[in-house]
């Protein structure tokens, strides 16, 4: 008996959330999207908000001595066409969220929820660049179907700092004391 099976490969923990890796990162939109503001506080965490703030916030963390960011973001829960995995995609690149929402305003191509998106990543950091391009329109499989019909993932709870995959147990009225 060998050690290990050949050609065994550790497999990628995603977690949660769907990170761009470099080349071709292939998934479907199966929600619809929500969009605001995000900036990192002095806590190192995010802070969503659905409009932009109009006083710089107190809480922000500052880039050096004066530089702040607070930048756009788009939110959507996608199929991980990798691995078949449902996560939340966030997207605050520019180029990419352009491009979403011009293939969602033409006619010929519409609700992205009806076509897989692949966008390429090359480079790193300041030097990284993404591309965007849709693949024909497809529907989902009834495996596919079936796995979104039964997600609870609430990306509202964004917006209060909230875990979008915990839900909140529902209390029976005979469960409450008196």
């Amino acid at each position: 008996m060998a050690f290990l099976e050949k050609g065994y490969k550790v497999p990628k923990e995603k977690g949660n959330y769907y990170k761009f890796q470099q080349g071709d990162n292939q998934f479907r939109i199966v929600s619809d999207a929500i969009a605001g503001f995000e900036y990192w506080n002095t806590s190192g965490k995010p802070v969503r908000l659905a409009e932009r703030p109009s006083e710089i916030p107190k809480d922000i963390r500052f880039e050096d001595d004066s530089t702040y960011k607070i930048k756009p973001f788009m939110s959507f829960v996608v199929i991980d066409r990798e691995d078949g995995a449902v996560r939340i995609m966030q997207i605050t690149q520019k180029g990419i969220m352009e491009t979403i929402t011009a293939l969602y305003n033409n006619p010929k191509w519409g609700d992205p929820k009806e076509y897989d998106i692949v966008v390429n990543r090359q480079g790193e950091g300041l030097d990284t660049k993404y591309s965007t391009t849709p693949d024909p329109k497809e529907p989902l499989t009834a495996e596919e179907k079936s796995k979104v019909s039964r997600m609870e993932i609430d990306l509202n709870k964004l917006f209060a700092g909230e875990n979008p995959f915990e839900q909140k147990s529902e209390v029976k009225i005979e469960d409450v004391p008196f």
